[in-house]
């Protein structure tokens, strides 16, 4: 009987141990953000922060922080070479002058392999010199 009382009792700290242990468990994740722009972006300041860790996609080319410049093209995807703990992409878009057209950035989420989220930022001449800033938070799993 007094086996079967410590056998049992120890099943329990095991647990009790092992769920503790579980606890504490860092969750890190891949992220990928597939970028796109359509309409007028061109006319547009924009500015896209997305970390240390980030990378175009097939490619070494660091995408920490990328401007008008750096955003010519329609479509750009870029994914951590680390997993990540945090990931916060934040954009910044902006409008001088007398701008007559319009345009769209959207970012698409990824965290590892799986779509988590979709942002629409639209590009609207409203007030000369208005900027937008714009951040978004996505844990890992």
């Amino acid at each position: 009987m007094k086996k079967y009382i410590f056998f049992s009792f120890l099943s329990l700290v095991i647990q009790v141990v092992k769920a503790q242990s579980d606890d504490e468990t860092v969750h890190v994740s891949k992220f990928k953000v597939e970028f796109t722009q359509s309409g007028k972006y061109l006319e547009y300041i924009r500015f896209l922060t997305l970390g240390s860790g980030m990378v175009v996609e097939n490619s070494s080319k660091e995408a920490v922080t990328l401007m008008d410049d750096d955003l010519k093209l329609s479509k750009y995807t870029f994914v951590s070479t680390d997993s990540l703990e945090v990931f916060q992409p934040a954009i910044q878009v902006g409008w001088y002058g007398n701008k007559k057209g319009t345009g769209q950035v959207e970012l698409k989420v990824f965290r590892d392999g799986s779509l988590i989220d979709t942002q629409i930022v639209y590009l609207k001449p409203e007030n000369d010199g208005q900027v937008k800033n714009l951040t978004w938070s996505y844990k890992a799993k």
